[in-house]
């Protein structure tokens, strides 16, 4: 098993699969474990936001999947249909939704490739019973909502980084590298969504799928990210 999760790490962590913006980081005490790190794909409502998962292989593996768990948390938030706040990943290959089931020929790369493909402009239409007329209106909803929700999550993971707030330092420090790499992108895409997003109307969302609800207040996240890029700059990073 040990020679197959090796084969693992370095299959998920050639310049291909970073390229996408997929990192894994194994643990150091225990092979067995490890957490990944993928960022949401441009042009998407998950745009730069980091999806931290913990991986469990199991005894059995390749035979059985490795178990995933879901960590981009903020409390309040399901992210995806399929991304549960509890940390739930459903996924067919995982044992965890009906559909083609996991095969020994996969691996961590499958996964989190598989993962990636979540994240696309239409997250709810991953739920069944929403690709209907009246499931498109609410299905924009959510995605707007959950636009929201990203920039601000992302906003909250530059302002923890940058004053070393243990709750978000626990999920980044296995990637110190790879974030402050992505950082000043990350800023100025985030920068660029927030000033067109903050010259709109704000937003009321009184109830929403999932029982979520909230108001957005992008002047105020940009207000936020402005007052950081000082800080930033000290630290030598080009914004």
């Amino acid at each position: 098993m040990s020679k197959r999760i090796l084969a693992d790490i370095k299959n998920v962590n050639e310049q291909e699969t970073k390229s996408l913006r997929i990192h894994y980081s194994p643990n150091g005490e225990n092979i067995t474990k490890g957490r990944a790190l993928i960022f949401g794909p441009g042009g998407s409502p998950y745009e730069d936001l980091p999806i931290f998962l913990d991986i469990q292989y199991p005894p059995d593996y390749p035979f059985s999947s490795p178990k995933v768990k879901f960590i981009t948390y903020d409390g309040v938030t399901r992210f995806h249909p399929n991304l549960y706040i509890e940390g739930k990943v459903c996924l067919s290959i995982l044992g965890t939704w009906q559909g083609p089931g996991w095969t020994s020929v996969m691996n961590l790369r499958t996964v989190l490739l598989s993962i990636l493909g979540l994240l696309d402009n239409e997250p709810l239409l991953h739920e069944p019973g929403y690709a209907t007329s009246k499931g498109a209106v609410v299905s924009k909803t959510y995605t707007e909502f959950i636009q929201f929700r990203s920039l601000q999550y992302i906003v909250s993971c530059l302002h923890g980084w940058l004053n070393k707030i243990p709750s978000y330092m626990n999920l980044l420090n296995d990637f110190e590298e790879e974030w402050a790499e992505a950082l000043p992108q990350i800023w100025k895409n985030t920068k660029q969504r927030l000033e067109l997003l903050a010259t709109k109307p704000q937003v009321s969302w009184p109830s929403i799928v999932y029982s979520m609800s909230g108001q957005s207040n992008y002047p105020e996240l940009l207000a936020k990210l402005n007052e950081m890029k000082p800080k930033f700059e000290e630290k030598g990073f080009k914004l």
